[in-house]
């Protein structure tokens, strides 16, 4: 929205304002929505102590959401960037052509219902690693516009139901520690923000921001690495 607004001669100002107006319209929307109370709090352990150890399982489905994030983060960050510096497009055009990748993610997620329908979670985390990678050397290699665009979407596609099916799983191996769970997760989405686009960056004032981006499909990998072992525990 910035980028758009930016081309169009709104501003950047404008873009934020956006915001605030549809944050007005949520709230006069669902202000007759009911809350529903919060769930109760996981029964005492043998010690006394609220709480419990996550399964070993657990931590592989973390590890997966700490990959899966870290790409999906760093093509947000660095997508603009990159159209920037490494294809030559002007800042404000950049911002929108990049703007394809989250559309491509609201576009994957709202069809979400309709995927699940057809196949499993496990099967869809493994399709999505498989529409992410070509899609992410179509936008890396794009010699024009509208391939870049493509590809962005189709990435954001691709990344779209990562997260938030990475971290159901997680939650259901979690069994009566779901709250736990989701904390530990929290955590883990909190730790892939933070560091892994900071990692991009640094990695590019070595290489290039287009060799530093080109690491990402490696960390696709091994997201598919841990999730493929963790779905082998579950099995067990």
């Amino acid at each position: 929205a910035v980028g758009l607004f930016a081309a169009i001669g709104l501003g950047w100002r404008a873009a934020l304002l956006l915001g605030v107006v549809l944050a007005g319209l949520l709230i006069v929307f669902l202000r007759g929505v009911p809350v529903p109370e919060a769930a109760k709090p996981a029964a005492p352990t043998g010690d006394g102590k609220p709480g419990g150890r996550l399964p070993v399982v657990y931590w592989f489905y973390w590890l997966t959401i700490i990959a899966f994030v870290g790409v999906e983060q760093s093509v947000l960050v660095w997508a603009t960037e990159f159209m920037t510096r490494v294809k030559g497009m002007p800042v404000a055009s950049s911002a929108v052509i990049a703007g394809a990748f989250s559309f491509g993610m609201l576009v994957g997620r709202l069809s979400s219902s309709l995927i699940l329908k057809r196949m499993t979670a496990s099967l869809a985390l493994y399709l999505s690693a498989i529409v992410t990678l070509p899609a992410f050397f179509l936008f890396w290699g794009a010699s024009s516009l509208p391939l870049a665009v493509f590809g962005l979407f189709a990435l954001g596609l691709g990344c779209s139901l990562q997260y938030p099916l990475t971290l159901t799983k997680a939650i259901v191996t979690a069994g009566p520690y779901g709250e736990l769970a989701t904390a530990r997760a929290s955590l883990a989405s909190g730790l892939s923000i933070m560091i892994i686009p900071w990692l991009v960056g640094a990695t590019a004032d070595q290489v290039g921001l287009s060799g530093a981006i080109a690491l990402l499909p490696i960390l696709t990998v091994v997201a598919v690495g841990f999730l493929f072992v963790g779905e082998r525990v579950v099995r067990r």
